[in-house]
């Protein structure tokens, strides 16, 4: 059950005007009315007062896991081992071709750029080379600024390139719609690890610690259903807050949890995609 805001400390302006008053009529022996000066005066005080006491309440809220923001709940994180997930690039795959069979192979060095627009740009991942003879390769890229803006390049939107490659005229196009990008993890979900991170503190195997690491492993995952159909076996289904995983994000969540550090020994962890089910 959440809890309430808790009060710090008394916030309400009426209440310290009153007791600003009162205090001056009892040091002073005098009785304030509205339009005098003196009564003005402590009405500024008393806001002055007001304003500084929403600054005192809203600094300690940030000592809470609840309620603080970015960057104190960083240092409550950091408590229990728990750090902000940074943005992450989108990748795709991409296809280099020629429209006939050269006689020598093609080096395709690791960083070669291909663009999808002036400000998305796609940046190969290893060496790959076209063998002389054939005509395509295929070789995995990733966007070269990460967060969302790399995401959703349907087939053959990524295909201009921008680097020279052995005066050899190639065509260059994605197989695949980009996906994986997404922006620095959120307050929200920060705060959600927060709290789940006791359960990481043994690889005993409880839900709530496979929840836990399958929640690390993209920040996109907003919610991980654990079972297990048969003793021994992990099933770990993600959600994203785009929708169904992809293969890529199944094996980072697989990956993670099949840490020797996170899971028991006995136990065989499996990532899957969870079905989707239409209601009305």
């Amino acid at each position: 059950m959440a809890l309430t805001e808790p009060d710090f400390i008394e916030r309400d302006a009426d209440k310290i005007t009153a007791e600003m008053i009162a205090k001056y009529e009892a040091d002073t022996g005098k009785t304030l009315y509205p339009a005098q000066a003196e009564r003005l005066l402590i009405d500024l005080w008393a806001y002055r007062e007001m304003l500084v006491r929403v600054a005192v309440q809203e600094a300690a809220k940030q000592n809470l896991v609840a309620f603080a923001r970015e960057p104190m709940i960083d240092y409550l994180g950091e408590l229990v081992g728990v750090y902000r997930l940074a943005a992450q690039p989108a990748t795709t795959t991409l296809q280099f071709s020629v429209d006939e069979a050269l006689a020598i192979d093609v080096l395709i060095p690791a960083g070669t750029r291909v663009s999808a627009s002036d400000s998305v740009i796609f940046a190969t991942d290893t060496d790959v080379v076209l063998k002389a003879g054939l005509l395509l390769v295929n070789v995995t890229a990733t966007c070269t600024e990460p967060g969302t803006a790399g995401n959703g390049w349907q087939p053959a939107q990524v295909s201009q390139l921008l680097d020279e490659i052995d005066n050899v005229n190639l065509l260059v196009s994605n197989l695949m719609a980009s996906s994986g990008g997404s922006e620095q993890e959120d307050d929200d979900r920060l705060r959600e690890r927060i709290r789940l991170a006791p359960e990481s503190f043994t690889n005993a195997g409880s839900r709530g610690a496979y929840r836990f690491h399958a929640m690390q492993a993209h920040p996109n995952i907003v919610d991980v259903a654990v079972l297990s159909p048969v003793p021994g076996t992990v099933d770990l289904y993600p959600l994203l807050s785009t929708g169904l995983p992809d293969g890529g994000v199944l094996t980072l969540v697989e990956s993670f949890c099949s840490d020797e550090k996170v899971r028991p020994l006995t136990d065989t962890v499996r990532a899957k995609t969870p079905v989707k089910v239409d209601y009305t």
